[in-house]
């Protein structure tokens, strides 16, 4: 095996070397299996009565439909994904709230004090619901979000001066 330092400008090395184990050589190349994807896509068969708009529906859209046509959604995950939809508000008006220089800082508080309420319950719809399910994670990182929020706001971390 030749090492970098022994190899002079304009040397040409074997050509008989077998290829990396990272660049597998022959086979189809990664267009010819795109282009065999999208062609595959196209003439899946659409509903007739379908409007042509709805004919060819945008990929997450039909994940979508999908998604909800395999696992109807619990009680327990409505009220998780309600509580999160809430929490992410409640962030959203919060961060905006930080951004403006006009707003004072007390008047933040009442604001904190509603995404600490919100994050406490989306913490109990998390103690109620099972690790295994597809929102565990999600939620977790809302409430994690919010928690992380409310505690850097009330330790001071955004005072000036």
């Amino acid at each position: 095996m030749s090492k970098i330092d022994q190899i002079q400008p304009g040397q040409i090395l074997p050509a008989d070397k077998p290829s990396p184990a990272g660049r597998p050589q022959g086979g189809d190349s990664f267009q010819k299996i795109l282009d065999q994807a999208t062609q595959a896509s196209q003439a899946a068969p659409t509903p007739a009565n379908a409007p042509a708009s709805q004919a060819a529906p945008t990929a997450p859209a039909a994940q979508a439909s999908q998604v909800s046509e395999a696992a109807p959604v619990s009680p327990l995950q409505r009220e998780g994904l309600l509580r999160a939809g809430r929490t992410l508000d409640l962030l959203d008006s919060y961060a905006q709230s930080l951004a403006d220089p006009s707003q004072p800082l007390k008047k933040v508080a009442g604001l904190v004090q509603s995404l600490e309420q919100e994050s406490r319950g989306l913490g109990q719809v998390l103690e109620r619901m099972d690790p295994q399910d597809g929102l565990y994670g999600l939620l977790q990182e809302v409430a994690s979000t919010a928690q992380v929020e409310t505690i850097k706001f009330n330790r001071g971390d955004y005072l000036e001066g």
